[in-house]
């Protein structure tokens, strides 16, 4: 399986398409520098913009141990943003329409509501 990895350090976040079994690079590691002020929105940001370098969609790994400041609210708060997102696509997820599929009609075969 392979997934994408990002490390956001405080000078560069890097990514590339890394093979989970091997944990071998499958792609060349691309860096952008991080952001001076370092605040989420903007790490974020640059986190996102590696997922569209790669084109990638599916499974993303990141890893970071402290922020600038030596706490950890700029790396939880990334963390509970990505978790967020995440349950609210689930939450609202709906399953792909098959093709051909008809629109479903009422039992009294009328109007579905739709113009």
């Amino acid at each position: 399986m392979e997934l994408l990895g990002i490390d956001i350090g405080g000078s560069g976040i890097k990514g590339a398409i890394v093979n989970a079994a091997t944990g071998e690079l499958v792609t060349e590691r691309l860096r952008l520098p991080s952001p001076p002020t370092f605040q989420p929105d903007e790490v974020v940001a640059i986190a996102a913009d590696l997922v569209k370098q790669f084109n990638y969609s599916g499974p993303i790994g990141v890893g970071f141990l402290e922020d600038q400041t030596g706490g950890y609210t700029i790396p939880f708060t990334v963390t509970a943003v990505v978790t967020y997102l995440a349950a609210v696509a689930v939450l609202f997820a709906r399953p792909a329409r098959q093709a051909g599929a008809s629109e479903a009609r009422p039992p009294d075969g009328g109007p579905t509501g739709r113009q």
